[in-house]
């Protein structure tokens, strides 16, 4: 009884930290929202007020969004969370925090399960200060929602008896993965079948454990039917490498062209064989050194500049950990290492790997074998050079996470800034203050998506952007973006034209902004007005001789003081004249 109650004390310890890990500094570090979180969450408001997105579709199972098809179960689970706090970066990240932390207690107990509660508190303690975990339970992140669902599903597995109805659990969660995350698509089926392998006794014992397959399979193959297999074709395709233009000539046009077209050549260079290589390239890479312990992915908004997905010091447990359940041939060392092996698969089809989302299904197995390694190293020492050992391992543990939270909260919400959006959020709040005072305003890169800003920090009622979003055409790729909402035109400023323009704000990035944008004077010519009139652009106040004048009416600053986005008027008059938009 004493042993339980020291446990559950550890246990609560081990949380309540992983909580306050994952809250402090939430809405602040990682600095803003990247515009896939704002776009769920505003898609989370739009369905709360409204029962439909921002395209007016009605409780959708798949999301077009930017055209690039999210799925729908993070915006559906945010939706009390933006009921309760309102559309705010803490409301769209706090369902991923809990995500994260309650995935530790699952993890937890089915570490006890298959091993002993002792292991259970290493592996809960590892995933809690894992800058991996750590990282993807502070955003917005279908992934680890995805790992949240799969995980309660192996939970369901492990602690239910074959003869409760719970069994049926296992299909409804598990099926709740392929909702959330794309990568699940892949990896869902596959660890299905190792689940059905390892646990057919249980799940074809009772009927409960046919229903729960039934389940599965009629929510996979709808969600299949509705997403996969439909819109979100545009989604998936653009992410293999394959489909990539540049990629097929350069590895495969290109080599049949300097040999002459020849049968070689056919046999050779061919999208077969060079999916072939790229996938064991790709594949290879996701078990990198440098990537796991290193240094990490090169994304910013996945991870942390030069520090790498996992402790140093946890490398050779997991190789310790992989080698110690073969060698005491533990019951669950083939679903430890299928599952290990499956879940980079994905990521290894795609242009970009590896990646650290994609092959954030690696978790929770992940921490479970280095936990085990962590205890077997220490079984395996005698008494007296135990305590010694774990006190190494303590020292570890600190260096490391002392590394991580200074790399994480101190340095990097300099170093990602201009990956993030809390520029756009401080560039949304000087565009409503200074837009007052102008006829049109032009907000520049469309393809960025800058509307999703708009509409998430301005909160417009969602019926008036349903019937209102203006959008282009679709690329050629099948990405949606925003040409005009409530008085904001997006489109790609052209200088040599738009200072001609009175009354009107332009914002753009300081680096587009060519010299001299930012405090000029034309003088309106014959040639220059024929050429406005050409544009479709609207004349009156204008003629020749008039003069019109640009400038710089504010900034929006990085926290190294580098300008990122200029805020620049055109008025009638010149230099210095006084400024009457």
């Amino acid at each position: 009884m004493k042993s339980n109650r020291t446990t559950l004390l550890f246990l609560v310890i081990i949380i309540f930290g992983a909580l306050i890990l994952r809250l402090v500094q939430l809405g602040a570090v990682p600095p803003g929202l990247n515009r896939d979180e704002a776009a769920l969450g505003f898609t989370a408001y739009s369905l709360l007020k409204t029962g439909r997105d921002e395209y007016g579709k009605f409780l959708p199972l798949s999301l077009q969004s930017f055209g690039d098809w999210k799925l729908p179960a993070y915006a559906y689970v945010s939706i009390p969370f933006v009921a309760i706090f309102g559309l705010n970066e803490w409301a769209i990240r706090l369902p991923s925090v809990l995500a994260g932390v309650v995935t530790i207690a699952i993890t937890f107990a089915i570490a006890s399960k298959l091993f002993n509660r002792k292991i259970g508190l290493l592996v809960a303690l590892l995933m809690a200060i894992s800058p991996w975990h750590v990282f993807f339970s502070r955003v917005a992140s279908e992934a680890n929602l995805a790992v949240f669902w799969v995980s309660l599903a192996w939970l369901v597995l492990v602690l239910v008896s074959q003869r409760s109805p719970l069994v049926i659990l296992f299909g409804l969660f598990l099926s709740l993965s392929i909702l959330t995350y794309h990568g699940n698509h892949i990896f869902t089926p596959l660890i299905f079948l190792v689940f059905c392998f390892t646990y057919r006794k249980k799940l074809l014992a009772k009927p409960w454990g046919y229903i729960s397959l039934l389940l599965f399979g009629l929510i996979a193959g709808i969600t299949y039917s509705r997403t996969l297999f439909s819109a979100d074709q545009t989604k998936i395709s653009g992410l293999l490498s394959i489909n990539d233009p540049s990629v097929v000539h350069n590895s495969i046009e290109k080599n049949r062209l300097i040999a002459n077209n020849s049968l070689i050549s056919k046999l050779t260079a061919n999208k077969y064989i060079f999916l072939a290589e790229h996938f064991g390239q790709n594949y290879l890479k996701a078990f990198s050194p440098e990537f796991l312990f290193v240094s990490g992915g090169g994304n910013l908004q996945h991870n942390i500049p030069d520090f790498g997905n996992l402790y140093l010091f946890e490398a050779p447990f997991l190789l310790l950990g992989l080698f110690s359940i073969f060698y005491f041939k533990h019951k669950s060392r083939w679903i430890l290492l299928l599952w290990l092996l499956l879940a980079p698969i994905g990521a290894s089809l795609t242009k970009d790997a590896p990646h650290s989302a994609r092959q954030f299904a690696v978790f929770p197995v992940l921490p479970l074998i280095i936990g085990y390694g962590l205890y077997t190293t220490s079984e395996f020492l005698r008494r007296q050079y135990r305590l010694f050992f774990w006190s190494f391992i303590g020292l570890a543990f600190i260096i490391n996470f002392i590394l991580f939270y200074e790399r994480y909260f101190v340095l990097f919400p300099y170093k990602a800034y201009a990956a993030w959006g809390d520029s756009y959020k401080e560039m949304v709040y000087k565009l409503q203050q200074q837009r007052i005072h102008f006829n049109q305003v032009f907000v520049t890169r469309p393809d960025f998506s800058p509307y999703i800003y708009y509409l998430f920090y301005t909160k417009p009622n969602p019926l008036r952007v349903q019937k209102e979003l203006v959008h282009y055409p679709d690329t050629s790729e099948g990405f949606s973006h925003v040409r005009y909402f409530d008085g904001i035109t997006y489109e790609k400023n052209n200088w040599t034209r738009e200072l001609m323009v009175p009354g009107r704000l332009y914002v753009d990035w300081a680096e587009s902004v060519p010299s001299g944008a930012t405090q000029s004077a034309i003088i309106i010519t014959k040639t220059e007005l024929a050429e406005l009139k050409r544009a479709n652009i609207d004349t009156s106040g204008l003629a020749i001789g008039s003069v019109v004048t640009s400038r710089l009416v504010d900034t929006v600053d990085a926290p190294d003081g580098s300008l990122l986005f200029y805020l620049i008027a055109t008025y009638n008059g010149t230099p210095s004249a006084e400024f009457t938009p």
